[in-house]
């Protein structure tokens, strides 16, 4: 006849920490470090405790938490890199397509093996597109908005119907620019337009 499972053993000082009644059979021991099911032998458990499989899996077992994947995603830019790499992502949305930041990463990386800035840049498009609408633009905004200030504008509007027949609003700001001294016409934003305003 089997041993029934007893839970004093818990208590007991070579035990307790990794002993637990088993979940699938009451009569049966349970070891968290090897999860591993045992005989409910008192003289048995203190043979596992012992053995090579327990003190392995006891080592793994307390090691200590895990680091977190964080840890791992971090990485130092330098800001030449930041700088270089904004500079290149206004350039593209300036003249060309968000598209071509794929070949012209790779064309900068390869130009000088001694530039460790060249070396580093990673910019492709999706990257790109994301320091365009999160980083450029709302910098720009702020400035296009404290260089108007107070001043008198004109505000130039013009409604478009995209390729998905949604109705599009784009806002056009002509000012007169103290800092540049110069009038100035620049894309303000678009707006798409609400159903039942059309």
């Amino acid at each position: 006849m089997a041993n029934k499972y007893r839970s004093v053993w818990e208590q007991n000082s070579e035990l307790r920490g990794w002993l637990m009644p088993d979940p699938e059979d009451d009569k049966r021991g349970f070891c968290k470090v090897c999860k591993c099911s045992l005989i409910a032998h008192k003289k048995d458990l203190l043979l596992h405790r012992k053995s090579r499989k327990h003190i392995e899996s006891e080592k793994k077992y307390y090691a200590g938490p895990s680091k977190k994947i964080t840890e791992f995603l971090t990485t130092n830019i330098s800001k030449k890199r930041k700088v270089a790499e904004l500079k290149i992502a206004a350039f593209i949305a300036e003249h060309c397509s968000t598209r071509t930041a794929d070949h012209l990463s790779e064309l900068l990386n390869s130009l000088d093996d001694n530039s460790e800035l060249l070396k580093g840049v990673k910019l492709h498009r999706t990257k790109c597109a994301a320091l365009i609408l999160n980083v450029i633009s709302p910098c720009l905004l702020e400035d296009q908005i404290l260089d108007v200030g107070n001043e008198k504008y004109f505000l130039i509007i013009d409604e478009s119907t995209a390729i998905d027949c949604t109705k599009i609003m784009c806002l056009i700001t002509k000012y007169y620019s103290k800092l540049k001294r110069k009038i100035i016409t620049t894309f303000y934003r678009l707006m798409e337009l609400p159903q039942e305003m059309l």
